[in-house]
């Protein structure tokens, strides 16, 4: 969340339950918000604005796929607490979250009504894309999971960039969404892949 006395001030105008949706959205979302209600000093118009927010937010339901940007990428790094029972961990991938260079093409970010959903990195593998994808994890076991693959899987088609995904994963609850999202295991049987 912006640190702005002005964006805490912006936030008590607003009913309790869109303060929790701008509250969680990134952060160049939430200024753009607050520059939109206050780039003009009628305190009427201000209302007015803030009046279709509320509206609009009440309604709000997309996603969106976006390059990484850095912002998001350290708030992954410090932030992102994966329970206990996930053998996952972001050290692994810390070096290529921190360059920009490294993520470019390769590494995405999943908004969900301006807040971050997840992340994900795409390798092209000959006619194949090896799929690595993370939800934050304060989404973990809302229901979120197929949505946010959805999103993911609809960006892929859409840049035509593969025949097919594959995913390498040890966690037997994450081969059991996966084999939800339509994946099958490999003639050797080590990985999920899902042709597209």
């Amino acid at each position: 969340m912006i640190e702005n006395p002005r964006f805490s001030d912006f936030l008590l105008r607003l009913p309790t339950d869109v303060q929790l949706i701008l509250a969680d959205m990134i952060p160049r979302y939430q200024q753009g918000y607050l520059d939109y209600v206050y780039q003009i000093e009628k305190v009427d118009i201000q209302a007015l604005r803030i009046k279709n927010l509320v509206k609009n937010f009440r309604k709000m339901d997309y996603t969106y796929v976006m390059p990484m940007p850095q912002d998001l990428a350290l708030e992954i790094i410090q932030d992102w607490l994966f329970p206990a029972e996930f053998v996952f961990s972001l050290g692994e991938m810390k070096g290529e979250l921190l360059s920009p260079a490294t993520r470019e093409e390769k590494y995405f970010v999943v908004i969900w009504n301006g807040a971050l959903l997840g992340y994900f990195r795409l390798l092209p593998q000959g006619d194949k894309l090896d799929l690595f994808l993370a939800l934050k994890p304060k989404y973990l076991r809302q229901g979120r999971g197929a949505r946010f693959y959805q999103t993911i899987e609809a960006f892929i088609k859409q840049q035509e960039q593969g025949t097919a995904l594959q995913v390498e994963t040890l966690e037997p609850k994450i081969q059991e969404f996966f084999r939800t999202c339509g994946f099958s295991w490999s003639s050797a049987g080590q990985t999920l892949i899902k042709n597209l």
